[in-house]
């Protein structure tokens, strides 16, 4: 859970660990796996559009 709240508050260094999990497949059948791989690609796109895309240029927000 990742909470955020308007106005002032004090700074912080937090930490958070996503784990992907998932199944590999064979070509033959590529409806029966889970591919970890492709979903970590949309985690980390998405991760990196949240200070682009989502917060007013003239505020301060880092993700790395």
């Amino acid at each position: 859970m990742i909470g955020i709240a308007a106005g002032p508050v004090m700074a912080s260094v937090d930490e958070f660990e996503i784990v992907i999990t998932g199944a590999g497949g064979h070509a033959a059948i590529p409806h029966r796996a889970i591919d970890p791989v492709v979903a970590a690609a949309h985690v980390i796109t998405a991760l990196q559009t949240l200070v682009s895309r989502r917060r007013d240029p003239f505020e301060e927000g880092v993700v790395s």
